[in-house]
């Protein structure tokens, strides 16, 4: 076997790189072309697998021969494994590397020599050792042309790895898993809000991630990243509401196939162990109240369309970014609506926080 051993910097372009073999000459060959703005080193060939890292811009790892596509790599003195589908390796790399001989054996441009030696223009050395046009050294080393030098010193370091690493992308609303980083590619899956998918890489304003089986790639525009794949109960009571989208309203239902506005929110709330009045004139009373600026997700958003007796006519839960489900009329169904509306800035007349 032979190893083929590379310098990569995932800055976008580039650098230089020498293969050494156990039984060949090192060369120098054309860079290493990187497609993805950042590239996550994983513990295993694997997009399942943990992440241990990122390589970021200028940062260099020694990269190996390729298995079921993912690349070995040796990156801060830690063994890793890449994705080769963010680097683009030149032909000519694989073409040029060396066949191997006999385990036992190395030469290279030289007469036959023992078992136990290995040459290579230069004076025999134990079968432990490999040369490359340069004085003997031992298995541990590297040489190219030039005096040898531990293989874990040809990994420059420039950038420090971070303490903590985004390793997750989370939903800051309901957003579409695309088969590329574009809107122009086709749809073939989503992620609602709170939803957490595992990071792959970046692309151009685009992330690629692994969610419920589907890799694909969702806008950065409407996601965040994380180092934590645990939700608060805000979220997760946000995102059980919003399985109920598209449910049918039907007065006086309180679900879990149809609703009214309270009995929306009074089923959302009850999963988690808390109790809402049935109405939304006494929902209005529920938890504390809050001003508009003070709202946070999975609090109670009421207004009233007019009728004067009663503190709130309507209901819904907030989602963040100035909207809020809620079941809004039997010709539409549970929806999603602006907060920031005409018609819902006229009717407006209040928060409650119950968590």
């Amino acid at each position: 076997m032979h190893l083929l051993n590379r310098i990569f910097r995932p800055a976008g372009l580039t650098a230089t790189l020498a293969a050494v073999c156990l039984v060949t000459t090192a060369f120098a060959v054309d860079p290493i072309g990187v497609t993805a703005d950042t590239l996550r080193l994983r513990d295993q060939a694997s997009a399942a697998s943990s992440v241990l890292a990122t390589a970021p811009v200028d940062a260099s790892v020694t990269v190996s021969n390729s298995i079921d596509g993912w690349f070995p790599v040796v990156y801060n003195g830690t063994s890793d494994f890449m994705s080769v589908q963010y680097i683009t390796v030149p032909d000519e790399i694989i073409a040029d590397a060396a066949v191997p001989t006999a385990a036992s054996d190395s030469t290279a441009e030289s007469a036959a020599a023992p078992a136990s030696d290995s040459t290579a223009e230069s004076t025999a050395v134990p079968a432990s050792d490999s040369t490359a046009e340069s004085t003997a050294v031992p298995a541990s080393d590297s040489t190219a042309g030039t005096t040898a030098a531990p293989v874990s010193e040809s990994v420059p370091v420039s950038v420090p790895t971070p303490a903590s690493v985004p390793t997750y992308v989370k939903a800051a609303t309901t957003v579409n898993i695309r088969s590329g980083a574009g809107t122009n590619f086709d749809k073939i899956g989503s992620m609602s809000y709170g939803a957490i998918g595992d990071l792959l890489a970046t692309v151009d304003g685009w992330y690629q991630v692994s969610y419920h089986g589907i890799t694909g790639y969702v806008s950065a525009d409407y996601t965040t990243l994380t180092d934590t794949n645990t939700t608060s109960l805000r979220e997760e009571l946000v995102a059980y509401a919003m399985q109920f989208k598209g449910c049918s309203y039907v007065y006086g239902s309180s679900g879990p196939n149809s609703f009214d506005c309270s009995g929306l929110t009074k089923y959302v709330y009850q999963h988690f162990g808390y109790t809402l009045s049935r109405s939304a004139s006494d929902q209005y009373n529920n938890g504390t109240a809050i001003s508009k600026s003070e709202l946070q997700i999975g609090d109670l958003v009421l207004f009233n369309s007019g009728n004067s007796y009663k503190a709130a006519t309507h209901v819904g839960i907030y989602i963040g970014g100035g909207e809020f489900i809620h079941a809004s009329s039997s010709s539409t169904g549970v929806v999603i609506s602006s907060l920031n509306s005409n018609y819902y800035t006229g009717v407006y007349v209040g928060a409650r926080s119950i968590l």
